[in-house]
């Protein structure tokens, strides 16, 4: 994969990651808009954490298998930070270049309509059963919503990718897999109708999107 430019110091050889550059912060690991390259971003751990090393361990089986990972983020290199050790991942931008927001800030937003919502799954879904792919925590905030120049939205899978297991077992079988996040799956149909729960909407998942 072709190396991104990156503006480091010219003694220390480190990307100097700014404030201004954070756009996300989860329990273990910070996630910054790479200061050179804005379709990219950097994640960097706050503490020990195993995460990171499982996607990337993950995303090189599906790039061995030639998977299709249109929508993964996926991985192009480590990094030297002022923060430590970075790993550098696509980043999901909208069409104005603005980083793409979760599909659970959508929701709780009351930014998309029924159609959108259950458009956005199936495609997920179908997605999913057809390239056989594990996810360890599929969840509303581990998703970005892209809006095309239609209106529809795509959601990228943008953490949480494998499973915990080094070598798992699953990985190489189609039925376990499907087993698997079709339990996965209806948690994030749960997961979304608490979201919409507390909000002011109507939104609601139709029964065939419901289903792995």
């Amino acid at each position: 994969m072709k190396p991104s430019n990156t503006t480091m110091d010219k003694a220390s050889k480190q990307i100097h990651l700014k404030d201004a550059d954070l756009i996300g912060e989860g329990r273990d690991r910070l996630c910054f808009q790479h200061p050179s390259d804005p379709s990219l971003c950097i994640k960097v751990a706050k503490k020990k954490e195993k995460q990171t090393a499982r996607e990337i361990r993950y995303l090189n089986y599906l790039h061995k298998k030639q998977r299709d990972l249109t929508y993964i983020s996926d991985y192009h290199h480590s990094v030297k930070t002022n923060y430590g050790k970075g790993h550098v991942f696509d980043l999901i931008t909208d069409q104005n270049g603005s980083v793409a927001p979760s599909l659970y800030q959508l929701l709780s937003a009351n930014q998309l309509t029924p159609e959108q919502l259950n458009e956005a799954l199936s495609t997920l879904s179908e997605y999913l059963s057809r390239e056989n792919l594990c996810v360890f925590d599929l969840s509303p905030r581990n998703l970005a919503a892209k809006q095309n120049q239609q209106g529809q939205y795509r959601l990228y899978m943008i953490d949480g990718i494998g499973l915990a297991s080094p070598d798992p077992f699953t990985f190489r079988m189609p039925l376990l897999t499907k087993r698997l996040m079709g339990k996965r799956w209806r948690r994030l149909i749960k997961k979304i109708t608490v979201t919409v729960s507390h909000s002011s909407t109507d939104l609601s998942v139709r029964s065939d999107v419901k289903d792995f």
